[in-house]
């Protein structure tokens, strides 16, 4: 290809994959930030219920405008509690701070954002926890996971070792999805400098051709004049330098523009044994929200007998100590409550049997944390079962947790409202929980419909008689 021609192709080819990466990649980017920051939620509550790990030690408050990375520096095994939950901490308002106001676009990841992005994702690298790892921080998460691991909670454990393995492929896509969007920055910064400088480009190889050092020194006098608020970067020149090149600069040319082509993905013919996969996921997302509902019931508890407490009257707490004395049931805590009804958008009243609803969601939590087990009888039970029942059960258990995550936040609302001001402090909200359940139950939803939508395409290729074992 003609150096002349190439210009143009080159124009076109970057304008196609600023496409794919604003269209595909950044949305993908965006709902892997948000997976990650979700299992480090779930890790971090796990460390946190088991006390391995404590709340930020030195009440950081940091005002956050930028993501930075945070401190990798050495500390002794003594300081490892203090110095962790801090550096954690950090890094979970930051990734907070990411998700939530940071806007992520093609057109804000540049160089140094992505540098600077990359550095603070890497703070745990979390394809190699070892106990005897150099880095103290590395060292430091393997020695808390061991603590949280162990035959005496199955639960735990296997929680913590599908975050770690999630954790490490998120990492995975997410510095991936970075090497592409430089990758991009790269040839978009190569463009505008040949545009912006095509003369001294031009004065420049013939400069090139008996010495790149001067060459370079030649179109950095002129860059600053012609290009602002852009930083001279001589290894992307040199690049443009062997591009452009016309008598060897072909293969060079060829390989960029390779590089550059988007290939339209092609979709793999549905087939009936890649349906269960799709189910599977499903199960997982939804037994995510297995320990999420039991830190929700802790609070849910505390907070009614914070409330029951200064409903009582010496005289009530007398009766109710007779009747323990007598072996009489307590009356039933019934809570006055609105529900938001999100279908019809009505808010609606409904009286919560306190003690019945807890029962229902120690329930949940019990089947959510057993099918987080790929070991337990539960778990084993259901995959065996035909993709119908499994379809039946994701159906019946999402619908109950919708249900449930409903009222935790109506009863969220009500013990805030109900509270006396001299208790408020002590109040433990659960909007955290609300939040992270339906995240999962988001996911959920998602990887059913991919099921569902798989399994309508075969039927429609079956009734229009083609074969799909061919």
């Amino acid at each position: 290809m003609e150096v002349s021609n190439f210009s143009s192709e080159l124009s076109s080819k970057l304008h196609g994959y600023y496409e794919y990466l604003e269209k595909t990649l950044i949305p993908n980017l965006k709902s892997d930030l948000r997976n990650f920051q979700t299992m480090m939620e779930t890790m971090m509550k796990i460390l946190l219920k088991k006390g391995i790990i404590i709340q930020d030690p030195y009440k950081y408050e940091e005002k956050i405008s930028d993501i930075t990375p945070v401190s990798t520096e050495t500390f002794p095994d003594s300081e490892r509690l203090n110095e962790m939950s801090a550096r954690l901490a950090q890094f979970m308002a930051r990734l907070d701070y990411l998700n939530n106001y940071l806007h992520i676009s093609v057109d804000t990841l540049d160089f140094n954002r992505l540098k600077s992005l990359a550095a603070f994702l890497k703070f745990i690298n979390w394809d190699n926890l070892s106990l005897n790892h150099p880095e103290s921080h590395q060292r430091a998460m393997a020695h808390f996971f061991s603590r949280a691991s162990g035959p005496d909670d199955p639960l735990s454990t296997g929680l913590i070792k599908d975050a770690v393995n999630q954790l490490n492929i998120i990492q995975k896509r997410i510095f991936e999805a970075f090497r592409k969007i430089t990758f991009f920055k790269r040839e978009e910064y190569k463009a505008l400098v040949r545009n912006s400088l095509e003369n001294i480009l031009n004065e420049a190889r013939k400069i090139n051709n008996n010495d790149t050092e001067e060459a370079l020194k030649f179109v950095k006098k002129g860059f600053s004049t012609h290009i602002r608020g852009q930083t001279f970067i001589p290894e992307l020149i040199k690049e443009i330098f062997q591009e452009d090149d016309p008598e060897h600069g072909e293969p060079f040319r060829q390989d960029l523009l390779k590089k550059l082509t988007v290939e339209q993905p092609k979709k793999k013919k549905p087939t009936i044994q890649d349906f269960k996969p799709m189910l599977l996921e499903t199960l997982r997302q939804l037994s995510n929200t297995g320990p999420i509902l039991e830190s929700a019931l802790k609070k849910l508890n505390h907070n009614s007998a914070l409330l029951e407490d200064k409903k009582m009257t010496w005289g009530e707490h007398f009766n109710l100590w007779l009747k323990n004395l007598l072996g009489k049931k307590d009356d039933p805590r019934v809570y006055e409550v609105e529900l938001y009804d999100t279908q019809t958008a009505v808010v609606r009243p409904e009286r919560i049997d306190f003690d019945a609803f807890i029962e229902v969601v120690e329930r949940e939590a019990k089947q959510m944390g057993s099918i987080a087990l790929k070991n337990s009888p539960l778990y084993v039970k259901l995959i065996a079962k035909p993709e119908k029942e499994i379809l039946n059960f994701i159906n019946e258990h999402f619908v109950d947790l919708s249900r449930i995550v409903e009222k935790i936040n109506a009863l969220d609302v009500y013990f805030k409202t109900e509270m006396p001001k001299s208790k408020k402090n002590a109040i433990k909200g659960t909007k955290l929980e609300v939040m992270q359940i339906k995240t999962f139950l988001t996911a959920a939803n998602k990887s059913k419909l991919e099921y569902l939508n798989a399994v309508e395409e075969v039927e429609q290729l079956k009734r229009l008689g083609i074969n799909l074992d061919n």
